[in-house]
């Protein structure tokens, strides 16, 4: 390693997450394994080896390596050229705007996936990055000195950010692949995929006007594709009065092309991106192959959100005992849980937990605190346990909220408790303005500050922004509430619920997700296209601060990884909250197909729960679209199709133990 590399890597104290650096607090000396995590927790992530991420040259005696960044708030193609051992790189960056800049002082270090490198910026500048590659994906930090002088010493002058991805990991085979569209001024998801006879299939939704918005919206439609090996793209779509043909050029992450419609005869330039890295695809797959993808999509997920999703140095938990719900109490008018028949016998305790972890640059612990309450049964717990339920409220909510049973929109805490589960009502928020004053303004004292789910200052070092992605940190939190309930012995740990409305449902999509340990997961009110939600005026807090969170995933990547769990999917016929189109619930349905894929070797076990309300929690009949797919190929209009049929079960008899 160069000297500079020493020095970077001391001085940031294995950023990143790595604990395989020595001199880093709580790490080892290079080579030795980190610690094992606690029973249950995710593995710890291994970096991507060399021959994943370079590229040999045809000189048997080089190798090559691209990499697409968001390097502090821009956009930059990082090629590289290096010796087969990894020693003497150099290469050059290029951003948006054409301008290449050289990049030297290239370290990289296979064992670690740490890669640190210099741009010479204009005007005498030096760019420092230092960022950790696991699974393809790359996050780090990024600093600034004088060319002719050393990288900064001071942990604090890495202040910047960098996300990216390398081209050769993401390359390994041309689907599935996922591509953002700009095609005579509309804005389109393209994705390509690879049925079970080998043949490469295709799906087209335009999401958005280039000018308007959302107005533009269409239903997604098949399209058939002629031509993929990688590199050049042929495919067409069926209109009702012509037919569009386009052709393509790809080159890493841009897609540069043509289309024709047969009633103008006209041709017309199109370009595109990748996009949606961590895709499963639609089309389905053998269960051993999900594996693979769900052990290396959790990786992924977890660098880049999490910053590698530490297990907690320590854990404490301050349980009190709080007011249970007065039996008396007026029941929300809009509940269809049968309240009545099941009354509200149990007990109920509250949870001040504080988490401390690895602070990846050597200095204290980082620290989080969490809020919640947890209901128990009335009686001695079964000899397997109570069955368990995580609880997440929405916007303007609390775990409170949601074990009070007037409340009008989260009250499905109180519902579940009454049908014998612990409750681990869990708060879900906001950070603190400071933490992400970049994306939102409101919420400047919390959700519910007088029911105790105030701000949540963010996961981060002092001195420093957050690793972590807000959603990251939430997700977190849930993963700590499981950690408790398994620690429990009532609970019975082979039936640990997680469910929530709106951002509670976001929040228990990632945490079903990310989690195996979670055994069904019940998101009610999420399930948008995020490329629709994105431009719908829809509250930002689950964007990134660094990155653009629809370069890697989309609600059905959550499913999917979810699979082959019980996976409930609510959404009401009238919930227009992310979408304008009419009928509102399209986006659902075409996203619940595609989810579908991942379900192939378990249909019964995702459920899509389309019922006749709106951006509500439903408790009781389960209904079901009547119909889920294009009766005939490449006819879209079974998404506007508004009929269901009845599973002749409630939500809780379906996930019974």
């Amino acid at each position: 390693m160069s000297a500079f590399g020493v020095r970077i890597v001391r001085a940031l104290a294995c950023l990143a997450g790595s604990a395989l650096v020595a001199g880093c607090a709580g790490g080892s000396p290079s080579g030795t394994p980190a610690p094992e995590r606690p029973l249950g927790a995710l593995a710890a992530p291994e970096p991507a080896g060399p021959q994943e991420v370079w590229v040999v040259g045809d000189d048997a005696q080089t190798m090559t390596s691209r990499w697409f960044l968001a390097l502090d708030g821009a956009s930059v193609t990082l090629s590289l050229t290096s010796d087969l051992d990894g020693a003497h790189a150099s290469g050059s960056a290029i951003g948006d705007d054409g301008a290449v800049d050289v990049i030297d002082a290239v370290t990289w270090e296979a064992a670690t996936g740490v890669l640190d490198f210099r741009r010479r910026l204009a005007g005498g500048i030096a760019q420092w990055v230092h960022a950790r590659t696991v699974e393809g994906v790359v996050t780090g930090r990024v600093g600034y000195g004088a060319l002719d002088a050393a990288p900064p010493a001071d942990v604090a002058a890495y202040a910047g950010h960098v996300v990216g991805w390398n081209e050769r990991y993401f390359s390994r085979d041309v689907v599935p692949r996922v591509f953002d569209l700009a095609v005579a001024g509309k804005s389109a998801r393209l994705r390509l995929d690879r049925d079970g006879s080998g043949t490469i299939v295709g799906r087209l939704k335009v999401y958005a006007d280039e000018a308007t918005g959302i107005d533009a919206e269409e239903l997604e439609s098949d399209v058939a594709v002629q031509g993929w090996d990688g590199a050049t793209l042929r495919f067409s779509r069926a209109l009702p009065s012509s037919t569009q043909s386009f052709e393509a050029m790809v080159d890493g992450r841009t897609l540069l092309g043509t289309m024709r419609d047969s009633a103008s005869a006209t041709m017309v330039p199109f370009d595109g991106v990748r996009t949606e890295l961590l895709a499963y695809g639609f089309a389905a797959r053998d269960a051993a192959t999900r594996a693979d993808w769900q052990r290396r999509a959790r990786r992924q997920l977890a660098h880049l959100m999490m910053a590698d999703n530490p297990a907690p140095l320590a854990l404490s938990v301050d349980r009190q005992p709080a007011d249970a719900p007065d039996g008396d109490e007026d029941v929300a008018p809009d509940r269809d849980d049968d309240a009545a028949d099941w009354p509200a016998t149990y007990g109920v305790d509250e949870l001040h937990m504080a988490a401390t972890l690895p602070n990846p640059y050597g200095a204290a612990p980082l620290a989080r605190a969490m809020h919640g309450y947890l209901t128990t049964p009335a009686g001695d717990a079964p000899a397997s346990g109570w069955p368990a339920i995580i609880v997440l409220n929405g916007h303007q909510g609390s775990a409170s909220g949601t074990l009070d049973p007037s409340e009008q929109i989260y009250w499905y805490g109180d519902a579940w408790a009454r049908r014998g589960y612990a409750v681990f009502a869990l708060d879900v928020g906001h950070r603190a303005l400071a933490d992400r004053a970049a994306l939102y303004d409101d919420y400047t004292d919390g959700d519910q500050p007088d029911a105790g789910n105030g701000l949540h200052p963010a996961i981060a070092a002092v001195g420093l922004d957050s690793d972590w992605v807000e959603d990251g940190e939430r997700t977190w939190d849930v993963e700590r509430a499981v950690d408790y309930l398994a620690s429990l012995g009532t609970i019975d740990a082979n039936h640990i619920l997680v469910t929530g409305l709106s951002m509670g449902a976001e929040i228990a999509s990632f945490a079903g997700a990310l989690d195996p340990r979670i055994t069904a997961v019940v998101p009610a009110g999420f399930v948008p296209d995020l490329t629709v939600m994105a431009g719908h005026g829809n509250h930002p807090c689950w964007s990134w601060l660094s990155g653009d969170p629809l370069d890697y995933y989309s609600v059905s990547d959550l499913h999917a990884l979810v699979a082959p769990r019980p996976l409930v999917i609510e959404a009401g016929v009238d919930d227009d909250l992310f979408s304008d189109f009419a009928p509102p619930f399209v986006d659902a349905k075409e996203v619940v197909r595609r989810s579908r894929a991942a379900f192939a070797d378990a249909p019964t076990r995702l459920t899509f729960y389309l019922h006749d309300g709106g951006h509500v929690y439903r408790f009781g009949e389960v209904t079901v679209p009547a119909v889920d797919g294009p009766a005939v190929a490449g006819d879209p209009s079974w998404a506007t199709d508004d009929d269901t049929v009845s599973l002749g079960v409630t939500l809780p008899e379906l996930l019974s133990p």
